[in-house]
């Protein structure tokens, strides 16, 4: 079972880091419609996020991958959090229009973080975050 929830951990760190460089890649991979369409995320935002606070997502992904990997207490509510905050940014973030990859990578990460969740919280892993605290 831990091997199975770190290694649950680490492919939705390692999706999470693809799915924040893929658009870097976008360029040699779409033509002007693509980018067109593209165009339309963000529109109506209730809250217009900057390329800043991806920065310090990925940063906190980061250092919470070191905690929830050696089952140190304080990496769990920070992981929820975090996952709970895309969760809203996701609502007031206006239209999101994905390319079919960034529509994968974020089904994958979006399944796998919930699988870390439930392993975290609701299996035998739990105890092994309690020795750690």
């Amino acid at each position: 079972m831990v091997n199975l929830y770190k290694n649950i951990v680490l492919l939705s760190y390692l999706i999470y880091v693809a799915f924040f460089f893929v658009p870097y890649l976008d360029v040699y991979l779409y033509d002007q419609e693509m980018f067109d369409a593209l165009s339309w995320t963000g529109f109506g935002a209730m809250l217009e996020l900057n390329e800043g606070i991806a920065y310090v997502f990925l940063l906190a992904y980061t250092v919470t991958l070191y905690g929830l990997i050696y089952f140190k207490a304080w990496a769990r509510p920070i992981f929820l959090g975090l996952t709970l905050l895309s969760v809203i940014f996701t609502g007031i973030q206006g239209v999101e229009v994905f390319t079919p990859m960034d529509g994968v990578l974020s089904y994958i990460t979006n399944l796998a973080d919930g699988a870390t969740i439930i392993l975290m919280y609701f299996t035998s892993i739990n105890s092994r975050f309690s020795e750690n605290a």
